[in-house]
């Protein structure tokens, strides 16, 4: 992009308002994390928008299916994931009737995404967080955040 006064190349904008949204909800629900959600708990931000995005937004993360005739036991599925967790991936590896499925994040530019699936994308995140913390809406976490700080 060109600046139209002086002629020169524009940096790349990134103060999209949806983007400081997304991010900033992680950000609060990561220092809010309740110790006591035992289906995951993340060791970090990026860990945090790695699982919401696999667990909940399949538009925006890649799968690898692993197909077999053997039948992978839940001690299997726990190593899988512990080897997964050890090469510092974040990856998730879930049971099918014949093998399993790898889980990973894709990358997400918000800029370049449509503003459909910005919105979509948003009300996952609004319903998993409320989900997570037991909430009505959004708004309780942000007042959260702020009073702590």
């Amino acid at each position: 992009m060109i600046c139209k006064h002086k002629n020169c190349p524009l940096a790349k904008h990134q103060s999209n308002p949806m983007h400081n949204m997304f991010f900033g909800r992680l950000r609060a629900s990561y220092h809010h994390w309740p110790e006591s959600y035992t289906e995951f708990q993340p060791s970090s931000e990026k860990h945090l928008r790695a699982w919401f995005i696999c667990q909940r937004a399949a538009k925006w993360r890649n799968e690898i299916i692993i197909s077999t005739d053997l039948a992978i036991s839940d001690e299997g599925i726990a190593f899988m994931q512990k080897v997964l967790l050890a090469s510092g991936t974040y990856s998730w590896i879930f049971r099918l009737s014949h093998g399993a499925v790898v889980v990973s994040p894709k990358s997400m530019d918000f800029d370049s995404m449509p503003h459909r699936d910005r919105k979509r994308l948003i009300d996952v995140q609004e319903s998993t967080i409320c989900d997570v913390f037991g909430l009505s809406n959004i708004d309780q976490l942000k007042k959260a955040y702020e009073d702590a700080a």
